[in-house]
Parts: C-alpha cells; sequence; structure tokens
C-alpha cells in the first residue's frame, strides 16, 4: 500500500503551485535578467542605433516635445528635423525624463516592459488558437532566445515594434470571435502602430488577411468593417510618411527610409542569391536560436494542425521570409532586423514542447519519456547558449574605457554647449551624442581643408574624433594637414580635440592611433 504522508506530498503540492504561477515566474524572471548592465552606457553591439534614439529622445525633452519633429543631433547648421520612423519610444522616454531627468536607464527600461508585454500578448494568442502548454513555452523562448533577450533591454524601438505586432494580432484575433468595437479598435491602432515605427511591420497583413478568410471566407473582400480596418491603419502610416518627407525637403536629413535598391531594401539580384540565404541562415542558427533551438523550431513547423486556425501562424512565418526578401540589406547589415521572425518561431517551438515535454514525468508522476528528456536537454542546452551570447553582448559595453565622459568634460572646458563641432567617425552618431553637442560626422576620407572651411563657414567650432579612425597612413595625412592649420587642444586615450578657431603655433603632435 502506497503512503499518503504529508511528506510525500509536499513536492507535488510544490509543482502544483509553481505550475499555477508559471507565466508569473516567467516574467518576472525575464524582467530580472534584463536588468543586468541596465546602467551601462549605450556602446558597444548597435550603438549607432542606439545612441541615434537616445539623441531624438534627448531633443525632445531639451525642445519642447514637438511628437511630430523629430530632432537628430548630426544636423550640421539646421534645425535636425529628420525623416524617420514614427518616434513614439523616443517620445515615451522623454516624457519620462520631464517627470525624473534624462537617464538612458529610463530608455532600457521601456523597453523591458513593452518587450514582457510582448510576451504577454503572445501567451494570450498561442492560448487561444492553441493551448496552454503550448502558450507557456512558446513564451518561456521568445522570452530567453539570446537576440531577444540583448535587443529588449536595448534603447531602441524594437520592443515597441514587436509589443505592437503581436498585440495587434491578438486583438483582431479576438475581435473576429466576439465582434466587439473596443477590440476592433485597439487592434487597427496596435497594427497602425507596428507599421508607423516600422514600416516592414506591413507584413503583418498577410496574418491578419489569413485570419479574415478562415472566418469569412471568399465573402471577406465584401465585408465593409475590413475594410475601415484597412482605412485605420493605413491612413496614419500615409500620414506620417508624406510628412517626414516634408522635413527631408526641409533639412535633407534622412534615416534612408525610401533608398530603393542602394540602402536596406529593393536589392532583388542580392535578395535571391545563394551567400544572402546562407549568411542568414548561419546568423540565425548562431545566433538567434542559440544553435540548439532551431532543431525544435523546424520540427515544430513539421507537426499537424489541430485545427485549421493554427495556419495563422504558417502564414504570419512566410510573412517574415517575404520581409527577408523585400529588405535584404538590412537584414545582412544588422541582426536585429531579425527579431521579428522570433515571435512566430517561437510559437512553433512551443507547439513542439507543448505536445511532447511532460512535466508530470519530471516531478515523479510517471516515469521520464525519452522524448521529455530530449527536449529537457534542448532547453537546458539553449537557455545555456543564451545566456553565454547575452553575457558576450554586455562584455561590449564596457571594453570602450571612459571616452564617452572625458570627452564632454574636455570638450566643456573650451566650448559652449550650443557650439557646434565637426566629428569624425565611421558614421556612427555616438561621438556627437556623448560629446552633447550638435553637428556633422565626418569619415576620414572626407577630410580635406576645404570641407573643414565650409563647416567652419557654418559654425563648426571643433573637430573631435577617435585617434584609430586615422590608423591608416591617407587619414592620418589628411589629419596632420588639419593640425598644420588648427591647434590640438586635447587628446584623450582614444579620444582627441582640435580647436578649429585657434590656428596652431609650430608643429603639434599627432593624436596616437589605437
Amino acid at each position: 500500500m502506497k503512503s499518503n504522508s504529508p511528506g510525500q506530498n509536499q513536492p507535488s503540492r510544490l509543482f502544483q503551485t509553481l505550475g499555477r504561477y508559471r507565466l508569473l515566474i516567467l516574467l518576472l524572471a525575464a524582467f530580472t535578467l534584463r536588468l543586468s548592465g541596465i546602467s551601462s552606457p549605450l556602446l558597444g553591439v548597435h550603438s549607432w542605433r542606439q545612441t541615434d534614439t537616445a539623441a531624438i529622445a534627448r531633443n525632445y525633452y531639451q525642445n519642447g516635445y514637438r511628437l511630430l519633429y523629430p530632432q537628430v543631433d548630426w544636423r550640421g547648421d539646421t534645425d535636425g528635423y529628420a525623416e524617420t520612423e514614427f518616434q513614439i519610444y523616443p517620445y515615451i522616454v522623454s516624457l519620462l525624463y520631464g517627470v525624473f531627468a534624462p537617464d538612458e536607464v529610463l530608455g532600457r527600461l521601456v523597453s523591458i516592459l513593452l518587450f514582457i508585454g510582448s510576451v504577454v500578448f503572445l501567451y494570450l494568442l498561442v492560448r487561444a488558437v492553441m493551448d496552454r502548454n503550448a502558450a507557456f513555452f512558446a513564451a518561456l523562448f521568445y522570452a530567453f532566445l539570446p537576440t531577444n533577450v540583448y535587443y529588449s533591454r536595448s534603447f531602441m524601438p524594437e520592443s515597441a515594434m514587436l509589443m505592437f505586432s503581436v498585440a495587434g494580432i491578438y486583438l483582431f484575433y479576438i475581435w473576429l470571435e466576439r465582434e466587439k468595437l473596443v477590440h476592433f479598435l485597439l487592434s487597427a491602432l496596435m497594427i497602425s502602430l507596428a507599421v508607423l515605427v516600422k514600416l516592414p511591420a506591413l507584413y503583418l497583413g498577410l496574418p491578419l488577411l489569413y485570419l479574415a478568410w478562415h472566418k469569412y471566407k471568399s465573402r471577406a473582400l465584401l465585408r465593409w468593417p475590413l475594410w475601415l480596418y484597412a482605412i485605420l491603419v493605413l491612413a496614419p502610416v500615409v500620414l506620417w510618411y508624406y510628412h517626414a518627407h516634408q522635413l527631408y525637403k526641409q533639412t535633407h536629413l534622412t534615416f534612408k527610409i525610401w533608398e530603393y535598391g542602394t540602402e536596406k531594401w529593393g536589392s532583388w539580384s542580392f535578395a535571391l542569391s545563394f551567400d544572402y540565404w546562407s549568411a542568414l541562415l548561419v546568423r540565425l542558427h548562431q545566433l538567434h536560436f542559440a544553435y540548439y533551438a532551431i532543431a525544435a523550431f523546424l520540427i515544430g513547423i513539421l507537426l499537424k494542425r489541430k485545427a485549421r486556425q493554427e495556419r495563422l501562424f504558417d502564414f504570419w512565418l512566410l510573412a517574415v521570409i517575404c520581409y527577408f526578401l523585400i529588405v535584404p540589406h538590412g537584414n545582412i547589415w544588422h541582426e536585429y532586423y531579425q527579431l521579428p521572425l522570433m515571435l512566430p518561431a517561437s510559437v512553433f517551438i512551443g507547439k513542439l514542447f507543448g505536445r511532447f515535454f511532460c512535466c508530470r514525468r519530471l516531478t515523479g508522476h510517471e516515469k521520464m519519456g525519452g522524448k521529455t528528456l530530449i527536449l529537457g536537454i534542448v532547453l537546458l542546452l539553449t537557455m545555456f547558449e543564451s545566456l553565454q551570447i547575452y553575457t558576450t553582448h554586455l562584455k561590449a559595453e564596457r571594453e570602450e574605457g571612459n571616452w564617452y565622459v572625458d570627452l564632454p568634460n574636455a570638450l566643456d572646458k573650451i566650448s559652449d554647449k550650443d557650439d557646434l563641432v565637426v566629428a569624425a567617425s565611421n558614421g556612427n552618431p555616438k561621438i556627437l551624442y556623448y560629446a552633447r553637442r550638435k553637428g556633422w560626422i565626418c569619415r576620414p576620407g572626407e577630410l580635406s581643408s576645404a570641407y573643414i572651411l565650409d563647416k567652419i563657414a557654418r559654425g563648426a567650432k571643433c573637430f573631435i574624433g577617435f585617434n584609430s579612425r586615422f590608423a591608416a597612413p591617407a587619414a592620418r595625412t589628411r589629419l596632420q594637414e588639419l593640425l598644420n592649420e588648427y591647434r590640438l587642444v586635447y587628446e584623450g586615450q582614444t579620444t582627441f580635440i582640435i580647436d578649429l578657431r585657434r590656428v596652431t603655433v609650430g608643429w603639434p603632435s599627432l593624436p596616437r592611433p589605437r
């Protein structure tokens, strides 16, 4: 006879309690993990995008919270209004600046909270379409895959776009089920915001169209609420991007949203090449899926659909692949461009684990099965590798020294806050952001006497830069020519300042390349 003593029932009750609150525990763990390095400077991996976004937030705070007029630091002698995506994320951060004080931690916290929101909506969507187990494991992998962890605590709009995307699809699904006006309007708002924040999010139209077709069949195209929905989504997008282009006509500053075939999108020969897809797949395997989770993703795709509505995620995945085709250069340059894939991919992983990973066997209620053991090993290896990749990314934020403190302190001693500067960089705006100055970004190859004289005539007072950018002989020759005319007034470990208002006396020492 089996004993039913309290001691034997205690582990069972513990696991029952953990199971009841497992989503809450997951969310708390995800939030806590992302607090690591939350006060780090916006350096390391993709400091370019982070400091650009942070500069827009700071300019909103400093210049009157004009949402429709985002300003960048690399403005030259213009007002700084730039053609860019809708800047709702930095605007929210700027409002917090007004309450507390400018601090990059606030931007990271907003990103984290938005991402946590996307985890919740993903859970709700998968639970509604499949079941609770699949929903939990989808949320688990989505929350802890490495690039999701890193970029969801970065000063970037990716968390906002992902949250708006999955929330919009979930609310559209609920609207089709319950036909309540509030779900209809909120879904249209979320999808519109997703496209405003990231124009390629137009691919979300494909899974939405499938949901409408699943319910109404061929009558979907005759349903006036669906046409109204499309208008509500697209009208703000058209109005915003028209307005943004007018800003470009005024200042000629742009994030190159529309440069078809030459920048991020529209290069079909490259999009259809073996080199593009092989490089993309290697990155997905090694970085986004942390090596081990990609097998679970591929097997999850092959599992039988228990209901037709599950094909929502097939069409979502197909839509992201179409996005990869349309935006090849952006995807090959930037790893965070693949983050939209992780929403449907996590669903397929969650589907596999939800169907075959039996938690009862882990608690001793049933004999351990081979599938549970294998999936448990995959889960552990994925979490371990994710942590390794995440810590590597965090380490990069701490490897640039203290130039971001030393440079602005030195600059404050010789120039006013409103003085324009020329910054030598590879195009990365982080040097302007941390110098707390506006002006021009100059690549070493552009440096010439004529270039500097033009910028002086337009108000430039100082030339600042990284020593490492002038390691090449041709670049150092150009820099020496500049030093023949103007005085080197500061040289730090990695940066230097040349005063363009002071003619040099004698032959100055050349900044050391590092």
